[in-house]
């Protein structure tokens, strides 16, 4: 006894022929198994063994309604035509490369966009990323940039080391500056100046002045 899925597809294939008429290149059928990318097509009266066809980019999946041709020697899936459950996701599999090219693409997501290669290289004249919260994770890090502008109203950066390295630095800060740490070491090859209107210097042990000259005053 067929069952429900199995009496519809039966009805299906033994209508077709109204749609292809004697046209016997396109031909219509199920897929009822797959076994190593070889796929066993049910079509009118009889079943093919077809692999999918370079120009089909959607995996084919067992009970999908499909368009293939058939030549005698050999059979190629070339269109998905139906599915039944669209609950997961369509799959686009290939063993060569894939290049897109065209004046404009978008790519849209409603809820998520997961993008994920051994090797990615994101390039553009100008590149914008927006994002109302934004996260990089990375074992290593590397950044060569000629001008970084940052506005914000918070900036946090977590590292274990970081080395900057400038021709010149310029720092401007219109409230307070707070820097803590366990040690401080401030070297200056030359010229070293500390400047304020108020100038406080507290240590709980001993505070050293060490030069030729000690100006005070």
């Amino acid at each position: 006894m067929l069952s429900n899925i199995e009496e519809k597809d039966t009805n299906v294939l033994n209508n077709q022929e109204q749609y292809i008429g004697k046209d016997n290149r396109i031909q219509l059928g199920f897929i009822r198994s797959n076994i190593e990318d070889k796929y066993t097509i049910e079509s009118t009266g009889k079943k093919v063994v077809g692999t999918q066809a370079l120009s089909c980019l959607i995996n084919p999946r067992v009970n999908d309604y499909v368009a293939f041709i058939d030549t005698g020697e050999r059979a190629f899936i070339i269109s998905i035509l139906e599915r039944g459950d669209l609950k997961e996701a369509l799959h686009m599999k290939s063993e060569a490369p894939i290049e897109i090219s065209a004046p404009a693409i978008k790519l849209f997501g409603e809820e998520t966009i997961d993008i994920a290669g051994g090797n990615a290289h994101l390039a553009g004249i100008n590149l914008a990323v927006t994002a109302e919260a934004l996260q990089v994770t990375a074992d290593t890090g590397e950044a060569r940039i000629n001008s970084l502008t940052h506005m914000g109203k918070s900036l946090k950066i977590v590292l274990t080391d970081i080395l900057l390295r400038a021709a010149a630095s310029l720092r401007v800060i219109d409230g307070s500056d707070y820097q803590k740490a366990k040690q401080i070491n401030i070297s200056a090859d030359g010229y070293l100046s500390l400047k304020g209107d108020l100038a406080s210097i507290v240590a709980k042990k001993d505070v050293k002045v060490d030069a030729e000259r000690v100006h005070i005053g």
